[in-house]
């Protein structure tokens, strides 16, 4: 059982970590208990906390891959942080890591039987004499989760090897009470399969018939000939059910009736994997108000031929290309699918940050991302100034802030040369950047997918021509990435807040990588790639590329939200009351809080005085008991508050209400706020949202 004795802990003064670290093969309803307490413990001290897992697998005691364990782990336990880094390999590394990042105050969480002899072996690394090997902490100290009873009826008793002998039985029900509460039906089915098919077990026909509750055809087939059909066979005979594919659509452009190469790749991928396909043209394509509800949308003519299809937005994915932002109705289109339940593969923010080249240059610098230096210039009085700040030097590079395939880029030589060039295009009213130059003779593209990199390739620059573009007809060749480009093209991606996108990148002559731009629709010409698939590297087409994108998508267990990454303060917009800087509160796990004071509630109403002076009565929403310390409980009311953050608008954002001028900050962001939508925040940055208020100001 696990031990629910309170424990005392050093005070939380610094930036600390709670972590914990195992197999996990696979996880199952026992490991809950483990993850609440690391998760208890951080709320308890203020801490951050991390779950990592071994990338061991093996045919009998490993039997989930890395990436599908993290994949059922991140499904399963939704409110715990779940690390995904294959190259921590146990708890050393995992603590190594964490004092390479500077924290200094560290606890592990492991079961009893291990606590001592973890608790002893890593202590002879803190202050160690070899720089190496030192855990540099301030403190450090070993939580036991408490024994597990192999015997106990309970979750308590529920153990990985248990797990695997219910799968190697064949026994589900028992294997699906196994798993943990919050994992699905349709998981827990897959990770059953998968441990099955790792393990090399083969479920009989008559299992499978007895499973499904069928009887034998005995007047069709012989049993023994049954067991030689395949799952087609099975499901034309109906004595298996046609697994529910989704459908795939991809908003884009009909170039004189035919598609993009790209696009035809997607059509070709989802023929060979019996996905309905179907690409529709923003130019002529329409929806209707009356044809959207919460189960279907209908879009009409979308193949510009009179055609409709009706969507299921439980089982349907929409992959927007760059066209969508060129018309009105492209954009509407994307809009309306995003906001139904349909997986909509990267959302219109990213489409349109990944589209402006002066945007996506602030989130890199905001990310603190090594990208070239950027300035607007928008008219004749910027252009020394913008020169400056991009370093005074010639030759310089001129882009038009939206724009693909290398059209509106160009290489500048002189002043004079400038000036022209400016001129030409602010008389069409473009609106353009100015970046340093690097003399480079190629780039690197990669291909990002849910967190992952795919794909890589490297563009050769053409001969006469700064640009790499492979649309200009240069040559590539798959290229293998370091971990330091890995590493800088995830964090590059992730500051997109893109599912797919293309990271490129160059090394300029000091060595130093540096992230280009961002492509949110990005294609599949510049092969052959090098592709990255379970740690191993192998060249690819264009054609394999996009079958693993398709292949993914498909698949519903990985229709996960992309996060938006947050700084640690951000400034929000409160309605009624203003505008002011807000603290972003990992250890939060309640509601947003709102400083208020002359706190008084009377016939469902509560009556306050905000930061700024104002008055204001609301309905209440609510009361919430908060631990302040010592013991001491309070109760706070809860009122409701459209607040705008970035660029968006919140409405009926919870508050509680609390007096907070013993604080820094008016405003407490909470874990709840984060998670519901789709946050991750970044302790080392502030302000990442203010990217397009800025761009805004430049205009």
């Amino acid at each position: 059982m696990i031990n629910s004795k309170t424990i005392d802990l050093i005070e939380a003064n610094e930036e600390g970590m709670v972590f914990t670290f195992g197999r996990f093969s696979p996880p199952h309803s026992g490991h809950e208990l483990l993850i609440n307490k690391v998760t208890s413990v951080a709320k308890k001290l203020g801490y951050e906390h991390g779950i990592y897992a071994s990338k061991s697998h093996d045919k009998n005691k490993n039997p989930l891959k890395y990436n599908d364990k993290i994949k059922f782990m991140k499904s399963s336990f939704k409110k715990a942080n779940i690390v995904k880094d294959s190259s921590l390999i146990n708890p050393f590394f995992v603590a190594k890591k964490l004092s390479d990042q500077g924290y200094k105050n560290v606890v592990l969480v492991v079961g009893g039987d291990r606590a001592a002899d973890l608790e002893r072996e890593i202590r002879k690394y803190i202050g160690h004499k070899d720089p190496k090997k030192s855990f540099n902490f301030d403190s450090f100290r070993v939580v036991s989760a408490g024994k597990r009873d192999p015997d106990a009826d309970d979750v308590t008793g529920m153990s990985a090897s248990k797990m695997r002998m219910l799968a190697s039985e064949g026994d589900f029900d028992n294997f699906k009470a196994g798993t943990p509460s919050d994992m699905s039906a349709r998981d827990a089915k897959k990770m059953y399969d998968l441990i099955r098919k790792e393990m090399d077990v083969s479920e009989s026909l008559s299992t499978f018939l007895d499973r499904m509750d069928i009887d034998t055809p005995e007047n069709i087939f012989e049993q023994e000939a049954l067991t030689t059909l395949s799952n087609e066979d099975l499901v034309m005979l109906g004595l298996m059910e046609q697994e529910d594919k989704p459908s795939i659509i991809v908003l884009t452009k009909y170039d004189d009736g035919d598609l993009s190469d790209t696009t035809e790749k997607m059509g070709k991928s989802c023929k060979k994997m019996g996905l309905n396909f179907y690409p529709v043209s923003i130019d002529d394509a329409y929806i209707v108000d009356k044809d959207v509800d919460d189960s279907q949308v209908v879009i009409h003519n979308y193949d510009g031929g009179g055609k409709k299809i009706t969507l299921d937005t439980s089982n349907s994915v929409c992959v927007p290309r760059g066209s969508v932002l060129t018309n009105h109705s492209g954009v509407g289109i994307l809009s309306v699918v995003q906001d139904t339940d349909i997986f909509t593969v990267n959302k219109l923010s990213s489409m349109e940050l990944c589209n402006n080249k002066l945007a996506t240059a602030i989130v890199l610098e905001r990310n603190k991302i090594a990208s070239p230096k950027t300035a607007l210039v928008n008219n004749e009085e910027s252009v020394d100034i913008a020169l400056e700040k991009i370093g005074g030097e010639f030759p310089v590079i001129i882009k038009t802030i939206t724009g693909a395939e290398g059209i509106g880029v160009s290489l500048i030589e002189s002043r004079e040369s400038l000036l022209g060039v400016l001129q030409s295009l602010w008389k069409f009213n473009a609106e353009v950047i100015m970046q340093e130059y690097f003399e480079i003779d190629h780039d690197i593209r990669s291909i990002v997918m849910d967190g992952e990199i795919i794909a890589s390739s490297k563009r050769l620059k053409g001969d006469g021509d700064f640009r790499t573009n492979k649309s200009l007809g240069n040559d590539t060749e798959p290229y293998s990435l370091s971990e330091e480009e890995k590493t800088l093209i995830l964090k590059a991606a992730r500051a997109s807040g893109c599912y797919l996108c293309g990271v490129d990148h160059i090394e300029n002559s000091e060595g130093k990588y540096l992230v280009l731009e961002i492509n949110a629709s990005p294609g599949s010409g510049a092969e052959p790639f090098m592709g990255y698939e379970d740690g191993e590297e192998s060249e690819i087409s264009g054609q394999e590329m996009v079958d693993r994108v398709i292949s993914h998508i498909s698949d519903k267990s990985n229709w996960q939200a992309t996060l938006k990454d947050i700084g640690s303060v951000e400034e929000v917009s409160i309605e009624g009351i203003g505008s002011m800087d807000a603290r972003v509160d990992t250890g939060n796990e309640g509601y947003n809080v709102l400083h208020a004071t002359d706190i008084d509630t009377e016939n469902g109403e509560v009556r306050f005085v905000t930061d700024t002076g104002v008055q204001m009565s609301l309905p209440k929403r609510g009361t919430v008991t908060i631990n302040v310390g010592s013991g001491v409980r309070e109760d706070r009311p809860v009122v409701e508050i459209d607040m705008s953050m970035g660029r968006k608008k919140y409405k009926n954002v919870k508050f509680s209400l609390a007096d907070r001028n013993e604080n820094d900050f008016p405003i407490l962001i909470g874990m709840k706020f984060l998670k519901d939508h789709n946050f991750r925040v970044d302790v080392s940055t502030k302000n990442i949202l203010e990217a397009f208020d800025i761009y805004r100001e430049y205009k």
